[in-house]
């Protein structure tokens, strides 16, 4: 549900990790389901030309689509990776889904209180302890 993650720590041990580990497995067993209760609730239906806030980042800058962006800024371009912040429509956005699988690109909508500069400020420690700019 979450894909690909990184999990950087001591973790809880050998015997708290196994004790959890057969807690889930005998809950399968037993028949027992999680619920995620924020996902019960009706789900906020975008209108088509609803303005999304969004974070862009590929490794593979030169196979993004051309998108239909009403507002964009650009930062951390390099030869490692293009990152971009920008408003566009929902629909334009849609319209360019598998384009954007293609560029292995990493999406996603930022608040629209989050200003591009706090956006850049936060990310710049992020970037430099991933790839060690």
């Amino acid at each position: 549900m979450l894909g690909d993650q990184f999990l950087k720590g001591r973790g809880a041990g050998s015997h708290p990790t196994g004790s959890a580990v057969w807690a889930d497995i005998s809950a399968a067993l037993a028949g027992y389901k999680y619920t995620y209760q924020k996902l019960d609730r009706a789900a906020v239906q975008l209108e088509e030309d609803a303005a999304l806030k969004l974070y862009l980042r590929t490794s593979k800058p030169t196979l993004l689509p051309e998108l239909a962006w009403l507002e964009l800024t650009s930062f951390g371009v390099d030869a490692q990776a293009e990152q971009l912040v920008g408003t566009i429509k929902r629909k334009d956005l849609l319209q360019h889904l598998q384009a954007l699988e293609a560029a292995d690109a990493f999406v996603a909508e930022i608040p629209t209180y989050v200003t591009v500069e706090e956006l850049v400020k936060a990310s710049v420690p992020l970037l430099e302890e991933i790839s060690g700019y």
